[in-house]
């Protein structure tokens, strides 16, 4: 999709990309939601946590040649060719049949196909609508103290009275989510959020990633009910 490529080029350049979808309790649209509170955590232009502008503009970059290669094969069949070195050709080809059709346009336009794979392969852990998947990365585009946590389930979405307390015990502070519904035939396939959670001041941030693995099933255990909601 040309327009896909426009946009990231605007970004690149310092323009502002305009994301529109209508409500994911509506269908297969999206919509951003602010994390609740009168501050949502807002640092202006230029935030003591903005990285050096020329590291910013080379993921810029490289976020575009990323949406120009998926532009040239097509989103679905790149996304197919990710899952194929994950997890084989013939798992790949099941798991893009049942949730490729399912992701809306203004999540596609948005996420690369390595992105779309590891969200598919984290929705198909999930069994049934008591189940939770996260999954914890360092943020594209954000500051050093930001980072982006992925909550996946089955079925509705979870309410962000659910989820917000559950991540500030773990010491993430919440500035913005954006969920997607995933509908298939029979209703609500699942949905992902998409959280942008900052960090306090001076934390290690590399050695949070490293035990993202342990963080993730914690969250999900307390968020299924399976362990205590204490202050981390």
């Amino acid at each position: 999709d040309p327009q896909r490529v426009a946009q990231q080029r605007a970004e690149v350049g310092g323009g502002h990309g305009v994301e529109v979808g209508e409500h994911a309790g509506e269908g297969a649209g999206e919509v951003r939601r602010g994390a609740p509170g009168p501050d949502r955590g807002g640092r202006g232009e230029r935030g003591e946590h903005e990285p050096r502008p020329d590291l910013l503009r080379a993921r810029d970059v490289a976020a575009l040649d990323r949406a120009i290669i998926d532009m040239v094969r097509g989103w679905a069949p790149a996304v197919e060719a990710e899952l194929v070195e994950q997890v084989g050709s013939g798992r790949a080809t099941r798991l893009a049949l049942t949730y490729l059709p399912s992701l809306p346009e203004p999540y596609r336009a948005r996420t690369t196909s390595a992105e779309g794979a590891a969200d598919i392969l984290r929705l198909c852990t999930l069994d049934d609508d008591r189940e939770r998947n996260v999954r914890l990365t360092r943020s594209g585009d954000g500051g050093s103290c930001q980072l982006r946590l992925k909550l996946y389930r089955r079925g509705g979405l979870v309410p962000l009275s659910e989820a917000v307390p559950v991540m500030e015990n773990f010491g993430f502070r919440v500035l913005e989510e954006v969920p997607t519904a995933l509908i298939g035939g029979d209703g609500a396939l699942g949905h992902i959020h998409d959280f942008l959670v900052e960090l306090e001041d001076g934390a290690d941030v590399t050695s949070i990633l490293d035990r993202a693995s342990v963080i993730e099933v914690a969250i999900s255990a307390v968020l299924e009910g399976r362990a205590e909601n204490d202050e981390f």
